[in-house]
């Protein structure tokens, strides 16, 4: 019995160390990046101007910028490039090179816990939720605002 004690000890060891270890080279989310540039750029000042392409880390020639309302298969199209993962009460972006998706991050909407960054497309009615930028446009406003003592961020896109 007690043989079979240490084993369990040390497996369980053996998987805390891997956990610990694997989460120590992770490479920060890109809307974590994002919500550094607005940061340093803002200073004093509520907003700024922020160019999406000098953020990331990966070579990308197009981004969709989807909000909540998007779906899909709108994602899909807009890129061009199947895009199977759910929409529903998510903002996202989704990069593209090449014609195959080398980097994606959703982001919950849930207006009474809401994410320390939103994306948002001022939309008309009628018009896209999703749009698509390439690096040489991928210019966005930031802004910070704080709110119960909290501080959240938020991007949407220089022009339309």
């Amino acid at each position: 019995m007690k043989h079979i004690q240490k084993f369990v000890i040390i497996i369980l060891t053996i998987v805390l160390i891997s956990i610990v270890l694997s989460n120590l080279h992770k490479e920060p989310r890109l809307s974590d990046e994002i919500v550094k540039a607005i940061e340093y750029k803002t200073g004093d000042r509520s907003s700024c101007t922020i160019n999406i392409s000098e953020i990331t880390k990966f070579k990308w020639d197009k981004m969709a910028f989807y909000t909540v309302g998007s779906s899909n298969i709108e994602v899909s199209n807009a890129l061009g490039v199947r895009y199977n993962e759910s929409t529903d009460a998510m903002t996202g972006l989704v990069f593209v090179f090449h014609g195959k998706i080398v980097y994606q991050e959703q982001i919950p909407y849930y207006p009474e816990q809401p994410a320390k960054l939103w994306l948002w497309l001022p939309v008309d009615l009628g018009s896209p939720n999703c749009i698509v930028v390439f690096p040489y446009n991928a210019v966005f406003i930031g802004s910070k605002d704080q709110d119960n003592g909290k501080c959240y961020y938020e991007i949407t896109p220089e022009q339309r």
